[in-house]
């Protein structure tokens, strides 16, 4: 049976403040252990009022390095970029923002080897994975379908992967680079949001599928090497 700490809230505004909280504590405590943090943060509807909170508080953001947890091959100043979306709540602080997706925007392979090769100085492992998932049971760029088996065998010595979903996605049709499975789990911390009734069914039934579930978000809480953080709002 899959073991992870569950968190419920009347509202979404009562999780963004708890949700801030617990991510502030783990970049403090990161800080404190080795005067550096290493966070990979999602893009979507969920986070933002997140990001307001935890932007607001006062801590030593110079020492903190963000990354996407995934990101679509689109310039930063595309809506469809969650880079661009991550710089509009931190730029303004002294957080270091690094990107994983660029040029050529219709090469997922050969951006994902360049960020690999870009990002590879960094402190791994994350101190902290967060992801959103969607309705299908997605997290970050690991999607269901016919992508996810070859999505999941990269090497476990890779972060990033570049994903071509097929079909693309209605609502984001175009590839994508995204941190690999070995990279999530890695992670110090894992911590899952959402809400809404729909969401926690998705939840309900990945945890009850643990191992042998198809959604990617039940392969990551089956799999996870810390107990997750699973953060729910009605």
């Amino acid at each position: 049976m899959i073991e992870a700490e569950w968190w419920e809230y009347d509202s979404v505004d009562e999780m963004a403040e708890a949700v801030a909280g617990d991510v502030g504590f783990i970049i403090d405590s990161a800080i404190d252990a080795r005067d550096a943090s290493l966070l990979a943060l999602p893009g979507g509807k969920t986070p933002l009022p997140i990001f307001d909170k935890l932007v607001a508080a006062k801590r030593p953001w110079k020492k903190v390095t963000i990354i996407p947890t995934d990101d679509r091959l689109v310039p930063p100043g595309d809506p469809l970029s969650n880079f661009g979306l991550l710089e509009r709540f931190f730029a303004g602080g002294e957080a270091q923002l690094l990107p994983i997706a660029g040029p050529p925007f219709d090469d997922p392979a050969a951006v994902a080897d360049a960020s690999e090769l870009r990002l590879s100085d960094l402190p791994w492992p994350l101190d902290l994975v967060w992801l959103g998932f969607g309705l299908d049971g997605h997290v970050a760029s690991l999607l269901p379908g016919p992508d996810l088996d070859n999505a999941l065998r990269v090497p476990d010595w890779r972060r990033i992967a570049g994903i071509r979903p097929e079909p693309l996605p209605a609502e984001a049709p175009v590839p994508r680079v995204t941190l690999t499975l070995s990279a999530i789990l890695a992670a110090k911390r894992l911590l899952i949001s959402g809400s809404g009734r729909d969401k926690l069914e998705v939840i309900k039934r990945a945890l009850d599928e643990g191992e042998e579930s198809q959604m990617p978000l039940g392969i990551v809480l089956a799999r996870a090497r810390c107990r997750p953080d699973l953060f729910w709002s009605r």
